[in-house]
């Protein structure tokens, strides 16, 4: 209380503690004749606090689970997880604090743009993994950080970020691929046409091991299976990650084979592929040689030089070849060549 009547606080004043002050208030007068202390008179006051609008203060993200992380150097973090590949998932229920009585219930939660805000969004009061889902190979991070907003009905706000931990899950493999799609004819049956290979987003699958190593354990399994290009599955077979002929092909015969592969990793996720297997023509030796004597020749007792005698034919099995004729030296004692 000031002398010259003024009522000062001592203290800041927080409607939501307390919204009303009782005070006793005494006036004395005093004669300034007499210089005797005079007659005073007592008043009770009741002060009332005035509610204003507050901002919110804080905003906590409650997950049913913590997973801990390295997030720098010799830092161990407890995160909220949540796994790749798994859109809609629910990261945390979120729960603000507002000192304005009521307030609490009524917060509208968002998400500010920047950092990885576009990979989640807010459902409610809860944070979920966007549409796209996640996806830990993408980054070397394994973490990712969003700023979540509350704001109350009078439009004050909170920010407050959250790191979300990324929770590797099996990946099904992407793609085959095939070392070689050709072979030659007449191979032995048995021959190796290509090694298969698989693409797979998982870095554990992808590992490679020497197949020298004791310990060495194929990582994808190869079968061929029913499908778009199963046509010639049973010309085929499959050793290991090796695809191979059964028969010996005649490019004569047919010159394009059509396998269906599957490939399935460690998980037991599996993709299939259509490869179409080229066989290649090779020069092959003609197979029948054939000798017609020319009618007439001969019959006057007379055959002159350079007089044709017969006429020589010649089967290949290779199409279109040019065939020519010579006479060759041989071991037989009776040729006259």
């Amino acid at each position: 209380m000031a002398a010259n009547g003024e009522l000062r606080t001592k203290g800041i004043f927080d409607f939501e503690l307390r919204s009303s002050y009782h005070i006793r208030v005494r006036v004395t007068d005093y004669d300034p004749i007499t210089a005797a202390v005079g007659l005073s008179f007592d008043q009770t006051f009741t002060i009332t606090i005035t509610d204003v609008a507050e901002a919110p203060t804080a905003i906590r993200l409650d997950s049913p689970s913590l997973v801990f992380v390295t997030t720098k150097p010799n830092t161990i973090e407890a995160l909220p997880p949540a796994p790749e590949n798994a859109p809609g998932y629910v990261v945390g229920t979120l729960i603000g604090s507002d000192p304005d009585i009521g307030d609490n219930a009524n917060l509208v939660y968002s998400l500010l743009s920047g950092n990885d805000a576009g990979e989640f969004a807010i459902s409610g009061k809860q944070l979920i993994v966007g549409a796209s889902g996640l996806d830990y190979e993408a980054s070397a991070t394994k973490t990712r950080t969003v700023t979540v907003r509350a704001q109350d009905p009078t439009g004050k706000t909170f920010d407050q970020p959250f790191t979300v931990a990324v929770i590797d899950q099996p990946d099904a493999p992407t793609a085959i691929l095939l070392s070689q799609s050709n072979i030659n004819e007449n191979m032995a049956p048995g021959s190796e046409v290509g090694i298969l290979t698989t693409l797979d987003p998982d870095a554990v699958d992808q590992q490679s091991v020497p197949a020298t190593d004791k310990n060495y354990k194929q990582l994808f399994r190869y079968e061929l299976v029913g499908g778009a290009g199963q046509n010639d599955n049973d010309q085929f077979a499959i050793n290991d990650d090796r695809l191979v002929a059964r028969p010996s092909f005649n490019y004569e015969a047919k010159s394009t084979y059509s396998v269906w592969v599957q490939s399935t990793d460690r998980s037991g996720k599996s993709v299939q592929q259509a490869f179409m297997i080229t066989v290649n023509n090779v020069n092959e030796a003609p197979d029948t040689l054939t000798m017609t004597a020319i009618a007439g020749v001969g019959s006057s007792g007379t055959v002159t030089k350079d007089s044709p005698v017969a006429n020589l034919g010649a089967t290949d099995p290779d199409a279109g070849a040019v065939l020519t004729f010579s006479l060759t030296s041989g071991t037989s004692d009776t040729l006259d060549n």
